[in-house]
């Protein structure tokens, strides 16, 4: 997975959130895990975006501004570069069906009709073909944090 590209694509989709704000709490957490002294730090180095409060109070502040993102999405591998909240294995697009008239495949919603003219018959002896591509599921606030940060507070 194209950790990067997915990163993108979340604060494309997620524009609501005020990523810079994020970004320097993800950060001030991380020092603060670390080193343990982020209050002395930033308290002569002061963010643009956010001012430390103490940890228990940035932990919440993360929470909070990222209550929006749902827990896991779907990232698509196979370069169409889009995420999505709905597992791809649901999307009936992305399966086709033999048609028990005419045999040829078909997807769901196509506007291809069968041979005699009607709709096409999903024929319920064959198993539909998966054609949606690869796709992995990743955890949303994973992703985006760091590693440390992310283990503390999720």
């Amino acid at each position: 997975m194209n950790r990067e590209a997915c990163i993108t694509l979340v604060k494309e989709q997620f524009s609501a959130i005020n990523w810079a704000k994020f970004e320097e709490m993800d950060e001030m957490l991380n020092f603060d895990l670390y080193f343990g002294t982020a209050h002395e730090y930033y308290s002569d180095n002061p963010g643009d975006h956010y001012t430390w409060k103490g940890y228990s109070q940035a932990v919440e502040d993360m929470q909070a501004l990222l209550e929006p993102l749902p827990d896991e999405m779907w990232f698509d591998c196979d370069g169409e570069c889009i995420v999505t909240e709905t597992d791809p294995e649901d999307y009936e697009g992305y399966w086709e069906y033999t048609c028990g008239k005419c045999g040829e495949f078909f997807s769901v919603g196509d506007d291809d009709v069968c041979v005699d003219g009607t709709d096409h018959d999903s024929n319920s002896f064959f198993s539909p073909l998966w054609v949606g591509g690869e796709w992995e599921k990743f955890k949303v606030r994973q992703v985006l944090m760091f590693k440390e940060t992310y283990n503390h507070i999720f």
